[in-house]
């Protein structure tokens, strides 16, 4: 996409813009008529004008020819910050410099910006292989002067301002429609095709850019622009005092030097002129070392922002830098520009592409939350003393953060910040639910969501999984209502829905930017989510600077454990089912190696004993094996050995990822038309059958994490009618995960203990 680069002046004042869709921005600014007719149709964000907009007296300085949307908004950041100091040094007004000066530091910021965009795709050879790198055109001869009394408008008054009436009030309902989300074109599209059908499809861009001037929304380039705003002197090292500027390129790539002039190709740097911010250009150093070419690769790559951001380009919808980048030949904007191929199964996210930002709901302070005691919201949900307890310390939190300002630089997994606020330091955001597998996390979350949601705020449900997505839909719904709730994954039908409680997949929270006051990550340690630092940023970016995160995991990262020990990061444990029994300590089973008993047909006495005995027990079982291609291997096996378990054939089956029968046979399983089910890590999660004892063979691979081993030995005794399941750690060896797997569950059920919370272990009562 192409955008048009400008500058606004009222009086004294010039204002740096870029646009894409200059035909609303031209009417805008020198149309009075339209833009009376504008502000009115905005409604309330109309009235509140653009700080420009009452005046009549505005001019514009217009670079004639598009650029690039990167390049164009990498220019504006540019002129923002060089203007004013440009001209207090010179002593000037911005009427007196309203003329050719302002032309030309507008032809100027357009070369500088376009010539670095250029070079940092040379130093790529990979980039433009094969491919006709076109010269850099100047734009000397291409930015006008437009002011009000110049225009000719082919309508009368009275159309003039229908039209712009008309146009305020697609910008307001767009802004409305777009409030929190963060979508690309075709999303957007899509969104104003069901919200807005009386918008005609040329009709959008111009409306997203009026509801832009009006501040409902913001514009932005997909990815971050590669020159960094200002005249900042680059991180890194400087040219040392002395030496001779690269021949035939500017210095610092066309910015000023303290008399305001540049340095000559070729010339002496002065060996006691001090540089721009009064630092004196360094003698020494090892970048100094290296030769000339390498000294100027390395200097543009520095000045291009690599050294601050760890890559040149960054995708402002998922954070992936420089590493996840794919440039080709593009035909929108005429050059090499890049693609994130990490967010790219959410939608094409170019260099050149427009990012659509929906403001949030304007709210002041914090939400209006009950005061006094928070019981008679824990009663209506009937809680168990642990999930109470639970519940009750995750709104006192909530309670005391909402509404503050957000600590700079928090992420899910990354330590908390402090700063000062009204004479008292506040910590991080974030609140951990670990509870243990069985426990009822959904439970424990409804009074969560019922406060924020009475309180008149925002909330999500993001969990790594679509089927954990469509399990949660009718119990959210039974309790909210569900026109208060919109389901967002894959292909949902309301996913475009904008209501006060949304259920989403963690892939959907790529589309939205401060939406929320309260964000539920559920699972946070599985995949997806887990180790994706894509799926982390986007749930940081989907909660509002003022909101609070909660995570809900039965077994938390080693990382959070840590911050939890240091007291870094606020948490409440749940160590106890809901059903009050403890969670059943698994058994070892020394086994021969699974591709043994796959290459040699037989099952070993031990393994055929303690199937035998559960089957016996009525149970049924969960065998768990490391890899996709053992797993109907495996159940083949046991169905030719079917006699000796007490089982028939067509009661045992096997299942994995690339099953798509995957579903049928786990409906089955738990309707115990299946009684013994052989799987891999896809079903350690969601999935509760009565009843059931769990069988993990080479328990001693690589594949089986402490994680894992927990959520796999927690599909046992889930039930209150057979708390009492069975786990075996099946191999030849005990491994440090298994031990660790172990001693957690041991440890949370000696703290259920402590606390209380245990009404029954082995048939005896404990209190």
């Amino acid at each position: 996409m192409l955008a048009v680069l400008y500058m606004v002046g009222n009086g004294g004042k010039w204002e740096a813009r870029w646009t894409a869709a200059w035909e609303a921005d031209r009417r805008f600014w020198l149309d009075p008529v339209f833009r009376l007719g504008v502000l009115e149709g905005g409604g309330e964000r109309g009235q509140e004008g653009t700080g420009m907009a009452e005046s009549g007296d505005l001019r514009l300085a217009v670079l004639g020819e598009p650029l690039p949307l990167g390049v164009a908004e990498a220019a504006a950041a540019w002129l923002t910050e060089r203007v004013p100091d440009e001209w207090a040094e010179a002593g000037k007004t911005g009427r007196a410099a309203a003329g050719e000066e302002v032309l030309a530091l507008l032809r100027e910021a357009a070369d500088i910006c376009r010539d670095a965009a250029d070079a940092a795709v040379k130093l790529r050879p990979e980039c433009h292989a094969g491919y006709p790198f076109a010269a850099v055109r100047r734009l000397a001869s291409g930015a006008m002067l437009l002011t009000s009394a110049g225009q000719r408008w082919e309508e009368d008054e009275k159309s003039r301002r229908n039209f712009g009436r008309r146009l305020g009030r697609l910008a307001r309902r767009a802004a409305e429609c777009l409030a929190g989300q963060s979508l690309l074109p075709e999303e957007t599209q899509r969104v104003f095709a069901d919200a807005l059908p009386e918008m005609k499809r040329e009709e959008w861009l111009m409306a997203v850019q009026t509801a832009c001037l009006l501040g409902g929304v913001n514009l932005r380039a997909a990815m971050e622009p590669i020159v960094p705003s200002g005249p900042r002197n680059p991180s890194g090292p400087r040219i040392p005092a002395g030496s001779r500027n690269p021949a035939g390129s500017r210095y610092l790539a066309g910015s000023r030097n303290p008399a305001g002039s540049r340095y000559l190709a070729g010339t002496h740097i002065p060996a006691e002129r001090r540089f721009q911010a009064g630092r004196r250009i360094p003698e020494r150093g090892r970048f100094f070392h290296l030769p000339l070419t390498e000294r100027v690769r390395s200097f543009i790559r520095r000045w291009s922002g690599r050294a601050a951001r760890g890559g040149s380009l960054r995708c402002r919808r998922c954070g992936s830098g420089e590493e996840s980048m794919r440039r080709s030949p593009c035909a929108s904007c005429g050059r090499v520009c890049a693609v994130c191929e990490a967010c790219l199964t959410m939608g094409r996210c170019r260099e050149c592409e427009l990012l659509i930002i929906g403001r949030p709901e304007r709210r002041a302070g914090c939400l209006d939350f009950p005061k006094g005691s928070m019981e008679p919201l824990l009663d209506r949900w009937k809680l168990s003393p642990a999930q109470r307890e639970a519940s009750a310390q995750a709104l006192a939190f909530i309670r005391e953060n909402l509404g503050r300002p957000k600590s700079g630089g928090e992420g899910i997994f990354h330590g908390d910040r402090r700063f000062e606020r009204e004479g008292r330091c506040e910590a991080n955001r974030r609140f951990l639910l670990w509870a243990v597998t069985g426990a009822g996390k959904t439970e424990m979350i409804f009074p969560l969501l019922d406060a924020v949601l009475s309180a008149g705020g925002r909330a999500l449900v993001a969990t790594p999984r679509r089927d954990v997505v469509l399990e949660l839909a009718p119990r959210l719904a039974r309790a909210f209502g569900e026109d208060r709730l919109s389901v967002r994954y894959g292909g949902s039908p309301d996913r475009k829905r904008i209501t006060p409680l949304t259920l989403a997949t963690t892939h959907q929270l790529l589309r939205f930017q401060e939406a929320f006051h309260l964000v539920l990550i559920d699972e946070l340690d599985a995949f997806p989510f887990h180790g994706d630092p894509m799926l982390q940023f986007a749930a940081g970016k989907a909660r509002r600077p003022d909101g609070v995160t909660v995570l809900l995991t039965a077994t938390p990262p080693r990382e959070l454990q840590r911050e939890v020990r240091m007291g870094r990061l606020p948490c409440a444990r749940v160590p106890v089912r809901y059903h009050g029994f403890p969670l059943p300590e698994p058994r070892r089973l020394r086994l021969p190696e699974l591709s043994r008993m796959l290459r040699t047909g037989r099952l070993p006495p031990r393994l055929v004993r303690a199937l035998r005995r559960s089957v016996a027990a009525g149970s049924s079982l969960f065998v768990f094996v490391p890899y996709v291609r053992q797993a109907e291997v495996f159940a083949e096996l046991l169905r030719r050995h079917a006699s000796m378990l007490g089982l028939e054939a067509g009661q045992i089956a096997g299942t994995s990822s690339r099953d798509a029968g995957r579903g049928r046979k786990v409906q089955s399983f738990r309707n115990r038309e299946v009684r013994l089910l052989v799987a891999t890590t896809i079903l350690e999660r969601g999935v509760t059958v009565p009843r059931s004892d769990v069988f993990i063979l080479d328990a001693d691979n690589a594949m089986f994490d402490e994680t894992a081993l927990v959520q796999m030995a927690g599909r046992a005794g889930r039930s209150a009618e057979a708390p009492d399941g069975r786990v075996f750690f099946a191999g030849r060896h005990m491994t440090a995960a298994q031990r660790r797997a172990i001693r957690h569950i041991r440890s949370m059920n000696r703290l259920a203990r402590e606390k209380g919370y245990l009404v029954r272990s082995a048939g005896r009562e404990t209190r």
